[in-house]
């Protein structure tokens, strides 16, 4: 079964971001009545629920939710340690949407690690890629399609000159017609503590910074 945006929106707050979602094909059920008719959805399947009113997010029942499923929120969660992600702060309805995308696309594996807005270069053949975006063992790559029908590459890092470049082996996890996500490990110790580094740098300036334990979502295999 795909997995469904299930969201609470009473203020239209999300109204953009569901729009594209639709338009791509996400399926987009409204709950109403105070949320009662979560309890219908939360063990049918791996949906996700989009609380965006932050007023909702105090309420037990959103609490008890983020416990048997993913719950994607403006703001942090009340409970640590829950299925929650936290919408970047500052970014635009099409990088929501994306984050939301990526989470249904790759299941599980998607939703155990915290995703940022990031930029870097990614080498691969001796191509350049952009990265927009990334959690610490993936990247999304916007303009890479890959067409060969090979899902695993050796690529090059470049994090600039502070931190410089850190080969990594790659493999390509979710692939749509805008991009492709991929999985990646540094492949020496030394690159691995620059990657480490520079993604804290970055995450830094961000809230999810505050929650995130971040050697343990890099050594927390699905």
């Amino acid at each position: 079964m795909t997995a469904r945006v299930l969201y609470a929106d009473p203020n239209l707050r999300s109204f953009t971001l569901l729009e594209i979602l639709r338009r791509d094909g996400v399926e987009c059920i409204e709950l109403r009545h105070d949320l009662k008719d979560m309890l219908e959805f939360m063990l049918a399947g791996q949906d996700i629920l989009l609380v965006s009113a932050d007023e909702l997010v105090k309420m037990p029942m959103v609490a008890a939710a983020s416990s048997l499923m993913q719950v994607v929120a403006y703001i942090p969660p009340l409970i640590e340690g829950t299925q929650w992600v936290t919408l970047p702060v500052g970014g635009t309805s099409e990088q929501h949407a994306e984050l939301i995308r990526g989470m249904i696309q790759r299941g599980d594996e998607g939703r155990r690690r915290t995703r940022i807005p990031l930029e870097c270069i990614l080498w691969i053949k001796g191509v350049p890629h952009t990265v927009e975006n990334a959690s610490v063992r993936e990247l999304w790559l916007s303009s890479w399609r890959p067409a060969d029908g090979h899902t695993l590459f050796d690529g090059v890092l470049d994090l600039g000159e502070a931190y410089g470049s850190v080969n990594v082996a790659g493999r390509v996890v979710a692939q749509r017609n805008n991009g492709c996500a991929v999985h990646i490990s540094p492949t020496q110790d030394v690159g691995l503590l620059s990657w480490l580094d520079y993604f804290s740098q970055v995450l830094n300036r961000t809230p999810e910074s505050q929650r995130i334990e971040l050697v343990k979502e890099y050594f927390d295999e699905p």
